[in-house]
Formats: C-alpha cells, structure tokens, sequence
C-alpha cells in the first residue's frame, strides 16, 4: 500500500476526531459558560487527546491505572472519551500506527499530595521519565508517562491557597 495513502488516511481520521471533539465541545456550550471580554461562549470543558498503538488496552490501562472511565467508543474512527477525575475534562484516545512519544501538549492534574499519588503510581507499574520536580513555596511536579510514552504531569501547590489566589489540589 502506498504511504502516501496511509498518511493521508490517518491525517482524515484525525482531522474527523478533531472534527468530533470540536462537535461535542460546541454542544456543551451553554448560557452559562461566557465569560467577559471573550468572543466565544466557553461551557469551562475540556477534551484533550493522545494518540495510542491499541485503542482497547489503552482504555484499560487509563481506568486501572488512572480510574478513568469510559464515555464512548466509535471504533470506525479508531476514537474513545474517557471521563477524568475533573468534572469537566475528558481525555481523548485516538488510534495511530504509530506514536511519536514526547510530543504534543502535556496534560496536568492538580493532586493534593504528590508523594502519595506517584506512590499508588508506582505500585501499579506505572512508568515515570524521572524524579518528582520540586519548586519550593511555589509547585511540587511528578511526571508519568501512559503505555505509549505519552507525558503527562501530576500537580501539588505549594503555596498557600489564600496568598496565591489558586484553588487547593493544583496549580491554577
């Protein structure tokens, strides 16, 4: 097969889930998600992807790692949502032959403790790229990496919440 098809299968694929994340993004959108000065009536969600080898292992590894669950599935697509523990961030797994690991943008979880978090990490086999990052008074960082190498960070303040106008549990 030529790879010129491929490729071009893979960016129309892609450009499709896109399309969907766009889609089930504009039909969040409610009255209540404007905020002043913009253009755009946000709802406050938000659906991040990666791309994965094995669509129905990395699904598996996200809920038994991360205790994510499973929104939907449309296999025609190579596309899955999964719910995080934000209320309104879902993670998004598209199907790829291959995986270019460290690229992209990286997903961050405020965490109220860092040690404890990459401790349940690390007994699961969870595999992480080094230490835990630590910018004193200000954050304490642990990186993680899913089945295809794909980066995401854990987040503890530490500052103190009324002083640095943030939300407990992560760096806002």
């Amino acid at each position: 097969m030529d790879s010129r098809f491929v490729r071009s299968k893979w960016m129309v694929l892609a450009a499709a889930a896109a399309a969907a994340v766009l889609g089930v993004a504009m039909a969040r959108v409610g009255d209540d998600g404007a905020k002043k000065g913009s253009k755009l009536d946000w709802d406050g969600g938000a659906t991040g992807y990666v791309r994965v080898t094995d669509l129905d292992r990395s699904i598996r590894w996200y809920h038994e790692k991360l205790g994510f669950e499973l929104l939907f599935k449309v296999d025609e697509i190579g596309w899955c949502e999964l719910k995080s523990p934000l209320e309104k961030l879902t993670i998004g797994l598209l199907k790829a032959e291959k995986v270019e690991a460290g690229g992209g943008a990286t997903l961050v979880f405020g965490v109220k403790d860092a040690d404890a978090a990459r401790k349940s990490l690390e007994a699961a086999g969870v595999k992480f790229p080094g230490p835990t990052i630590v910018h004193e008074g200000y954050v304490k960082l642990v990186p993680f990496l899913d089945l295809d190498g794909n980066l995401f960070t854990l987040s503890q303040s530490l500052a103190a919440p009324a002083a640095a106008g943030k939300q407990e549990g992560g760096v806002r």
